[in-house]
């Protein structure tokens, strides 16, 4: 579950509090009958509870706060269904049966109840990064930067000639048999970079090519061309890096579960939530 979002009054509509034990006020309803045995609202409850209650709570209870923080519009469902054409590229004539082991009724239930949602769950995260943009630029201070690694160092001095020839840095990986592509790419404080490349693009004041920097385990060489230090002259790619950081959606998770008062009622269900999921707790 990529973000899990809390309402309390989406959760199970659970109402008073005896013995620890939430009831809810309709529990003798008839949800299902089998022949002459008739299944409840309250036995649909006491099974959740006893089985992985806290997964199934916070799940059903994402979907209140997505309809209510972002609905569904043209754009997501057009992400929705970008997504399914990768998986039906992926699996083909095999993809419906594939989703089927996995629980999934067909390709519909697929896109409407996991697509759909995860597109949801994106564009919520981008919400929350639009709204404190400034907060984690100044958290994970990002950068533009193409880096560029090679494996000699005469190769990495050579590429660097090049680049401050107006060489695009594409053409110099090629040239020079780097391991990198050569495209620029967000670099933030918490991206995985050998130690003395990311001190370089952090410490840059301005843009710039590196020198040959040498890497800590003295195998590889790198070129640093830092592109672009203002993060508000690249703040769509920013954001898109931010929401997809999973740092940023626990702080965004967190945030909406504040927004909306999450309070648990059911000791049991309050202890498996403690459990395993404890950072969607506040109280």
């Amino acid at each position: 579950m990529k973000k899990i979002l809390l309402s309390l009054c989406a959760l199970l509509l659970l109402v008073g509090c005896t013995d620890a034990h939430a009831k809810l006020k309709d529990a003798n309803t008839a949800l299902i009958t089998v022949g002459d045995t008739t299944i409840t609202k309250g036995d649909i409850y006491s099974s959740m509870i006893q089985q992985g209650s806290g997964y199934v709570a916070l799940s059903t209870a994402t979907q209140a706060i997505l309809e209510k923080e972002v609905p569904i519009t043209d754009e997501i469902t057009a992400e929705a269904t970008k997504s399914l054409e990768t998986y039906k590229a992926t699996y083909g004539d095999s993809l419906e049966a594939a989703l089927q082991s996995y629980g999934y009724k067909d390709v519909d239930d697929f896109y409407n109840n996991s697509l759909v949602l995860s597109a949801q769950l994106t564009e919520l995260t981008k919400k929350y990064v639009n709204e404190n943009f400034d907060a984690l630029v100044t958290k994970y201070e990002p950068r533009q930067a193409t880096v560029l690694t090679f494996g000699t160092e005469e190769d990495a001095k050579n590429a660097k000639a090049e680049l401050e020839s107006g060489v695009d840095a594409m053409t110099v990986a090629s040239n020079f048999n780097s391991s990198s592509a050569g495209s620029p790419r967000i670099i933030t404080t918490d991206t995985d970079l050998d130690v003395s490349v990311k001190s370089f693009i952090q410490n840059a004041t301005a843009p710039g090519i590196s020198d040959v920097l040498i890497g800590t385990d003295v195998e590889n060489f790198y070129i640093v061309n830092v592109n672009e230090i203002d993060p508000n002259n690249i703040k769509e790619d920013v954001i898109t890096v931010f929401a997809n950081m999973a740092s940023t959606a626990t702080d965004s998770d967190k945030f909406y579960f504040q927004k909306y008062g999450f309070k648990i009622y059911d000791r049991e269900l309050y202890d498996n939530i403690k459990t395993n999921y404890p950072d969607y707790l506040f109280n």
